[in-house]
């Protein structure tokens, strides 16, 4: 299950280059965070996961590592479309 988790209704990523702030709270430092995303292009809801169409990322997701309180800046490309 995830650490955390943000739902950021009426998101585009119509426009070539869009992108999605985003903000994850309470997460342990010291260990490696793996970062996921999912864009539900169809507005399903994802309690059974990604289904087709929505954009994911592919395997390999990036992670980052907490070592302070400081806010950390992390990029997540959408770069998969669910068959």
């Amino acid at each position: 299950s995830p650490l955390a988790m943000e739902t950021i209704p009426n998101a585009s990523l119509a426009a070539e280059g869009a992108a999605v702030p985003f903000r994850l709270e309470g997460l342990p430092k010291g260990l490696p965070i793996f970062l996921s995303a999912v864009f539900d292009e169809d507005g399903s809801g994802l309690q059974s996961g990604p289904t087709s169409g929505d954009l994911v990322v592919s395997p390999g997701a990036p992670s980052v590592t907490l070592t302070s309180p400081a806010p950390v800046s992390a990029d997540v490309l959408l770069d998969y479309a669910v068959p």
